[in-house]
């Protein structure tokens, strides 16, 4: 009685900054997570980012074509982020739609469904990247 047992536990540091992607162009970032966006920016820190947390301020923003457009699935209580896809499929450009909770079916069904990447949060940069060069991710 009145012993007990002292742990001490050191556990090193580890840098929680993704890496950054090279240079991807004119990036049309729509999240409203602040973390998840904080996230996201240091990855794209070689690109040139507009930023904007809902569908109706993205939607209008597909006109200057960009060269990607990443979107969060569940822009607050709605999945707006299938909208946005589909407008930027309809006008040519590559999407990349991410969730924590993606649906097992993708509900687009346009015929370059191939310039859609659905991936899981948080972002793989290697996973992106061989999707840009024309690599299926598995």
């Amino acid at each position: 009685p009145g012993r007990g047992t002292s742990v001490r536990l050191s556990l090193p540091l580890v840098d929680t900054a993704p890496p950054a992607l090279p240079d991807l162009g004119r990036v049309l970032l729509v999240e409203d997570n602040p973390q998840d966006a904080a996230h996201l920016r240091q990855m794209l820190t070689a690109s040139t980012v507009i930023e904007v947390s809902g569908a109706e301020d993205a939607l209008p923003l597909l006109a200057q074509t960009p060269d990607l457009v990443v979107t969060d699935l569940h822009l607050g209580l709605a999945p707006d982020g299938w909208r946005i896809a589909e407008a930027a499929l309809q006008q040519g450009l590559r999407v990349v739609v991410l969730s924590g909770h993606l649906p097992a079916t993708i509900p687009i069904s346009h015929p370059d469904r191939q310039r859609l990447l659905c991936l899981p949060k948080p972002l793989t940069p290697a996973l992106l990247m061989a999707w840009l060069q024309g690599n299926t991710p598995e």
